[in-house]
């Protein structure tokens, strides 16, 4: 991953942010009343978040800059767990109001889509670097 060029993160790093805006508009369907699947408005941000952070970590300039692509999926891995499985952590009364639950269809998408953005990292990295030698 360290062979890759500026240009190349960049587009790691786009690809990650598109992903996580389209979490947007999905979930605000839900106050606009479209008529979306609710499976899709539910779990949006268990498949779109994780791979874009997972891109955005790839694209980075700094700190994650130097991490391989099987270093950033372990590290997108544990963040996307943790923050699925912070949800079973007591809250204080403040908290408590807010509709988050914790749902195990949440963490196998979370590690379904780590898997996919995995795969698809993998092939435009051995794609890019096998066009350029």
């Amino acid at each position: 991953m360290n062979v890759l060029s500026f240009k190349f993160k960049k587009y790691f790093a786009i690809i990650g942010l598109i992903l996580l805006i389209f979490i947007i508009p999905i979930k605000l369907s839900r106050f606009l009343n479209v008529e979306l699947n609710e499976f899709i408005i539910n779990n949006s941000t268990s498949l779109l978040g994780p791979s874009g952070l997972l891109f955005i970590i790839l694209g980075s300039k700094g700190r994650f800059a130097k991490l391989s692509l099987f270093q950033a999926t372990l590290l997108t891995l544990i963040i996307a767990l943790l923050l699925e499985l912070s949800q079973l952590v007591f809250r204080i009364k403040i908290i408590r109001s807010n509709l988050f639950t914790f749902d195990i269809v949440d963490l196998l998408l979370s590690i379904v889509s780590i898997f996919f953005s995995f795969i698809i990292a993998s092939f435009l990295i051995f794609k890019y670097q096998k066009e350029d030698s």
